[in-house]
């Protein structure tokens, strides 16, 4: 039970309230009566339901570093990296902001701030951080409550469009690539719908050539292997022309395995440099970006030819469902989403074809 004593101090009398809890006892001052009461009140009422926080001067800066250095090993390192990101964002407007005195109205306002510099998205991924790093706050009870559960959500930008290449452009692309040693790596992505991780981090024992199928088991990051992105495998199924690429691909390092010898650097990857050295991510996507350049074609990421892959065999008339899968989706909605505007495409020229019943009227 907590209880309330006079002291008497040069400065005059001070109330001390007396409790304790799970970490000992402790104490606080007031220099007014009711002001000792009233806490005493509001401390009772907070054991008796569990709520009580001890008080605390941890900044949210504070708070979010030690955040991500615990949560770090049980995520992915670009998934990180991106919270660190997230977390420098929303410190440079309330980093300074007491953890315990943080409320709906700081967040928001901080959002609106962060707004004017960066995308709807960007300041969603922004709220998700910050709202994962709370609840686990929350649940370590230095906070009675995460203020993220009652600010309003910020939306995502509506006006995204997933760019591709336009079939009739994709030999060019393609193309540009036919000597080079991303050119399996481009095959993946442009005609099997690979995101860059999955086809650094695709393996050689992860090709069934019988049954034609690809399994999509790992990631690679500028860190190592992880699990895929949506944390479980799945099969992705080969073609006979991507196969022929890739048997070329295999064949190619043997060849260069016995060229280089003792300098070559043995692995199973499937995509690497000619002395078989593993590719970084960010490696491969400077060393796409400055092939395109070269060969004068207009710029687009390498992520943009899985979004390439998805557009064609919309083009070609595979339904939404099968595509879903094969990207590796987890719902069929983030697909029709990413993709509403290549649908819509499809709508208008399918009731194009209907125009010519019109004539037997």
């Amino acid at each position: 039970m907590a209880s309330i004593n006079k002291i008497n101090t040069k400065s005059g009398p001070r109330w001390r309230v007396r409790w304790r809890d799970d970490k000992g006892e402790r104490s606080r001052s007031f220099d007014r009566q009711r002001l000792a009461k009233d806490f005493l009140i509001s401390l009772e009422h907070k054991q008796r339901e569990g709520t009580y926080v001890e008080p605390t001067t941890v900044t949210l800066k504070s708070y979010l570093e030690t955040w991500i250095e615990s949560y770090k090993d049980s995520i992915a390192s670009n998934t990180e990296r991106g919270y660190r990101v997230n977390i420098r964002h929303i410190c440079s407007v309330i980093g300074d902001k007491s953890l315990q005195r943080l409320i709906p109205g700081d967040i928001e306002a901080a959002y609106r701030e962060l707004g004017k510099k960066l995308s709807g998205t960007s300041v969603l991924y922004v709220h998700r951080t910050l709202s994962r790093a709370l609840k686990q706050a929350e649940k370590q009870r230095l906070i009675t409550r995460n203020p993220c559960d009652i600010v309003e959500v910020p939306r995502k930008n509506k006006n995204f469009q997933a760019r591709f290449v336009a079939p009739e452009d994709i030999a060019k692309y393609v193309g540009a690539f036919k000597d080079h040693y991303l050119y399996p790596a481009v095959c993946l992505a442009a005609f099997c719908g690979l995101r860059r991780g999955e086809v650094l981090g695709l393996q050689w024992k992860d090709i069934d050539w019988k049954k034609g199928m690809i399994t999509i088991k790992h990631g690679m990051t500028d860190d190592g292997l992880t699990t895929p992105k949506s944390g479980e495998a799945r099969s992705v199924p080969l073609s006979e022309a991507v196969a022929e690429i890739l048997k070329e691909q295999r064949k190619k390092q043997r060849q260069y395995k016995e060229r280089f010898w003792d300098e070559y650097h043995r692995s199973d990857f499937v995509t690497t440099y000619h002395d078989g050295t593993l590719i970084k991510p960010r490696a491969l996507s400077k060393a796409f970006a400055d092939t395109l350049k070269k060969a004068g074609l207009g710029h687009i990421r390498f992520h943009d030819l899985r979004h390439t892959a998805a557009s064609l065999m919309l083009h070609e008339g595979v339904d939404l469902k099968t595509i879903s899968d094969i990207l590796g989706h987890s719902s069929i909605s983030i697909t029709a989403d990413i993709y509403s505007h290549v649908i819509e495409e499809q709508k208008k020229s399918a009731a194009k074809k209907l125009d010519k019943y019109i004539n037997k009227f």
